[in-house]
């Protein structure tokens, strides 16, 4: 996910594993309008920017003790490796989130010409304990956007063709909210995903066709397998440890030979990255808000999410400014292995998490009302033509209680694919879609819970609106 931060399902078709978006998944199309806000109705930005904020000034409460793998850069792999190299995930807590994105851009070389290759990618877990250990997954998503045969699972991200260019490029959007909706459908509870001795690995990958994305979000903890106890800081003995890298390898390579040959090799990331995207992060991971909303008395409110890493409430002046952000609303971390010295030690450097990717907003709303709710994605700040994929979004979220949980909506504009050869046909950005209606009169409690998904763009906003118009 390339850090895209302007600062500035019905039914399912498995095809590996993976839960394909249908059209039924995704809510892109106005219905006609009424009276009432209906689901999958388009608002206007005019009507949007009538909005008092509800996150403005507000305090996040974060849940402490966790870890998170985070692992982005570098985002195109060029050369078989490791991107990043975590050696001790084990949290105060013992809960570990792991968010691993990246693109296969692999390449041979043979009698002077280059050519692209399928490729292996995901993550290892390296078992560095004294025990047998067993991986047990909480939630868990992962899947590519191309499967080795040259099939392309996911279209709906494709960009607008660049005149005189001829390869196509996907950008990754549609995969990153397959993954997140794909997350926070996944109610099965713990299970075992491996049971590892000590010194021993555990692989968890996609087989990718070239030019393909690889996503990865799981939540995992890590039981001693003969007492059930989870792993945590506190009962660790000195030296034990889980590791967790995420790689990229060619299709017909054997993995641990791989690992081998380049556990102590970590790939740069490159010169136009200028984020450092990857490490282990260890604050920031959960946050949960409580809020309060009557569609009697409160018009139009607003909620933002995801700032960037220099949003500022105060002084319009500065870049980043956003007044309407949450006070604390960053994750934070570091990376041991940012670079391998001459020496082959480890240098280490602060994650750099722009947009906070991986970390979700629990979010408890007392509704009173009938109200509606929209989704608006990323506005940038000033004037003129915007970067080409926001004018075509997606954005998912989950609400507890209702009749279709988890939504993904995808707000594009009519004329997308007019950017280069006739931009002037593009809309404003800014406009928002109904993805639940609440139309109870009673005060209710709900559970809200959203995330950026990769290679999704913020800050982007959650609109609560009288669902009379």
């Amino acid at each position: 996910m390339i850090p895209k931060i302007i600062t500035l399902w019905g039914a399912c078709v498995l095809i590996s594993g993976l839960c394909l978006m249908t059209n039924s998944d995704l809510l892109v199309a106005p219905v006609q309008a009424n009276a009432k806000w209906q689901v999958g109705e388009e608002v206007e930005p005019s009507r949007l920017r009538q909005a008092t904020s509800l996150s403005q000034g507000q305090t996040l409460t974060v849940t402490e003790g966790e870890t998170m793998f985070f692992s982005n850069v570098p985002e195109l792999v060029k050369k078989e490796g490791f991107m990043t190299r975590v050696d001790n995930v084990i949290s105060q807590t013992g809960n570990t989130r792991v968010l691993s994105s990246h693109f296969n851009l692999l390449v041979a070389r043979q009698k002077g010409r280059e050519y692209s290759l399928p490729a292996k990618m995901g993550i290892v877990f390296v078992n560095n304990t004294h025990r047998t250990v067993d991986i047990v997954a909480k939630k868990l998503a992962n899947g590519t956007s191309k499967l080795p045969d040259g099939t392309r699972i996911y279209a709906n991200d494709l960009a607008p063709m660049i005149p005189g260019e001829t390869l196509e490029v996907y950008y990754g959007t549609e995969l990153g909210n397959v993954i997140l909706a794909n997350y926070f459908k996944d109610n099965q509870g713990e299970r075992l995903w491996q049971t590892i001795e000590p010194g021993q690995k555990s692989w968890l990958y996609d087989e990718v066709g070239i030019h393909g994305w690889q996503m990865i979000m799981g939540d995992f903890v890590f039981k001693d397998h003969h007492t059930g106890e989870i792993l945590n800081l506190h009962n660790l003995s000195a030296g034990e440890a889980i590791g967790v890298c995420s790689f990229v390898a060619k299709r017909n390579t054997d993995l641990d030979a791989f690992y081998r040959l380049h556990q102590n090799k970590i790939l740069e990331q490159a010169d136009n990255e200028a984020f450092h995207m990857r490490g282990l992060i260890n604050q920031g991971i959960n946050r949960q808000v409580t809020l309060k909303y009557n569609s009697r008395s409160d018009q139009i409110k607003s909620i933002t999410f995801n700032t960037a890493l220099n949003a500022r409430a105060h002084d319009p002046a500065q870049p980043g400014y956003e007044p309407t952000k949450f006070t604390n609303d960053l994750t934070y971390g570091y990376d041991d292995y940012a670079r391998i010295s001459s020496y082959g030690h480890g240098e280490g450097a602060f994650v750099q998490n722009n947009g906070s990717y991986g970390a979700l907003y629990h979010v408890t709303l007392h509704i009173t009302g009938p109200t509606a709710i929209a989704l608006q994605g990323n506005v940038p700040k000033g004037q003129g033509l915007g970067y080409v994929d926001l004018y075509n979004q997606f954005l998912t979220v989950a609400l507890d209680n209702t009749p279709e949980p988890v939504k993904t909506v995808r707000i594009v504009d009519p004329h997308y694919f007019s950017y280069y050869e006739n931009p002037s046909q593009l809309r404003e950005l800014g406009y928002g879609q109904i993805v639940y209606t609440l139309d109870e009169e009673r005060e209710r409690t709900y559970h809200l819970t959203i995330g950026l998904a990769p290679n999704a763009y913020g800050p982007y906003k959650i609109f609560l609106l009288p669902i009379d118009k």
